[in-house]
């Protein structure tokens, strides 16, 4: 990609002169990330018939929940890429130095196709089925199943969920507290209605036990968390530190800014998923193609 086409995708995205398949992904990235809400079936039919196979499909849309969650728990902490003190001192120095950083990752991340080891798609399914069940949240979402075309992002979800709920394995408990856990789903699903099943189960979510609430505590953690979902790039080191003066240690912290950061990347996912056809976890490419797959190193650049 030339220097160009790059300050054009940072400046405006959707102005960026590319290939028409690669034109509807950039689209619906852009949409998806700063007004998720507001996405229609219509955009991810779109995309959907833009990519080469429901596979093609699915890999963009892990590239962009994959982004949305990362930044967003990056900018709710305050952590930047790692240069020299001396260089970060001097604006345009640090902006060379995030420039040469990001030279070497285009180079020497490999972002071609690999092939996907570990559990069968089946036993992730069975394993979120169990997790939904110790929630009391009811059946699994039929668009999850969906996600069987795409291992990676479905075994991506069970991870996060189990390793935020952090369960027993000897006893069967859930760490996290789940009236938390799904007090910050409640609040981010509010930017994010037309994911609606995860509204419907957030919003029909009763505890099992009357739970204490800390009033100013619970404000700002809601706060926050709202701030992580739609605008983290807002947040700042006083907003950490207004989490601390209420109580939360560091790792609660994190645990606040993950929370929302999933159930955001969870709602972007049922929104690009839930409108799908069914599809079949067998046939990832059979969709045929006008022309050769290319490489993102390959997509050619409009004229």
């Amino acid at each position: 990609m030339s220097a160009r086409l790059t300050r054009v995708f940072e400046t405006d995205p959707l102005a960026a002169e590319v290939a028409p398949d690669l034109r509807a992904f950039v689209a619906l990235a852009v949409k998806v990330t700063a007004r998720p809400g507001e996405v229609t079936p219509e955009d991810v039919r779109t995309a959907l018939a833009a990519a080469h196979s429901p596979r093609q499909y699915f890999d963009a849309v892990g590239v962009m929940i994959t982004f949305n969650f990362i930044t967003r728990v990056v900018s709710a902490l305050g952590v930047e890429p790692e240069i020299p003190g001396w260089m970060s001192r001097v604006e345009p120095l640090r902006r060379l130095g995030l420039r040469a950083m990001a030279f070497f990752f285009r180079w020497f991340v490999d972002l071609g196709r690999k092939g996907v080891h570990g559990p069968p798609p089946s036993e992730h399914l069975a394993a979120l089925r169990t997790l939904f069940t110790d929630l009391r949240l009811g059946d699994l979402p039929a668009w999850l199943n969906r996600l069987s075309v795409a291992p990676p992002l479905l075994a991506a979800l069970r991870e996060l969920l189990e390793s935020l709920l952090r369960r027993d394995k000897a006893t069967g408990a859930i760490g996290l507290d789940a009236n938390q856990f799904m007090a910050i789903g409640r609040t981010v699903l509010q930017s994010i209605p037309n994911a609606e099943t995860l509204t419907t189960l957030a919003d029909d979510w009763q505890p099992t036990t009357a739970v204490e609430v800390d009033a100013e505590r619970t404000a700002l953690v809601t706060r926050f968390a709202k701030d992580v979902a739609s605008r983290s790039y807002t947040l700042t080191q006083e907003r950490v530190d207004e989490l601390r003066a209420a109580g939360l240690d560091d790792a609660e912290v994190l645990d606040v800014a993950v929370t929302a950061a999933l159930w955001g990347a969870a709602a972007r996912i049922e929104v690009l998923t839930g409108c799908l056809p069914a599809l079949d976890p067998g046939g990832g490419d059979d969709k045929p193609e006008a022309t050769p797959r290319r490489s993102l190193r390959q997509v050619p650049v409009a004229s």
